[in-house]
Parts: structure tokens; sequence; C-alpha cells
């Protein structure tokens, strides 16, 4: 995968020149990009090397409560990377928002943010 394949919704810029970029897996009305869906976002080396996809469990919130099922195969798109207190963290188009590993790619659950 090369940063030149899909339309970029977002950049941020890490420390020793890695860049987390957000594509768009929509980039259009009535296109999705099927290969990225649910793994828009990924991590480059200052060499623009693929260094990892996300890999966030599986899952997402169901019901008026907003309780994480495991079990749910519903997939949504990331839409947004936000960095707070040294942590990132990936939202989803539900609401849902994961924390990364950003040694791994892999993202764990956090919470629903109300849209």
């Amino acid at each position: 995968m090369k940063i030149s394949d899909y339309e970029i919704s977002e950049t941020h810029r890490l420390p020793n020149g890695r860049s987390l970029i957000l594509f768009a897996s929509h980039p259009k009305d009535g296109v999705v990009c099927e290969d990225i869906l649910g793994k828009e976002i990924c991590l480059f080396d200052d060499n623009r090397c693929l260094l990892w996809k996300i890999d966030p469990e599986p899952g997402s919130t169901v019901g008026h409560d907003r309780t994480f099922d495991r079990s749910s195969t519903v997939v949504f798109d990331f839409v947004h990377i936000s960095h707070e207190g040294g942590l990132y963290f990936a939202e989803k188009y539900n609401g849902d928002v994961f924390e990364m590993d950003i040694d791994n790619g892999s993202a764990k659950f956090a919470f629903w943010k109300k849209t």
C-alpha cells in the first residue's frame, strides 16, 4: 500500500518523520473503497513506507444504551483521528472511539462519543 493509493482525509505528523494517515473509504457519493473499509488508518515512516494498518478489535456499539458488542459484524468507517494526553484515538462514523497503540496499530474500544 502506498500513500497515493487513496484519497487522504487527515494527516498527523509524529516524531521521527512518521505520518499517521486517515484515508477516505467514501471519497464521494456512491463510492466505497471496500478494501480499506474499517481499516482506513495507516502509519508510514519517513520514507513513505507502510509500517501498519489499524487493527481494531471486532465489534461495535449497539442499541440505545450504546453497549459495545464484540460479536457485532457491522463495519463502520473511521472518520477522525485525535491526539490527547499522549494517546491517539480513532473515531468511527457511528461514534465508537478506539485507543490506538502507535507501535503496532492495534486498537481497543475506549468509549462511545455522542455525535
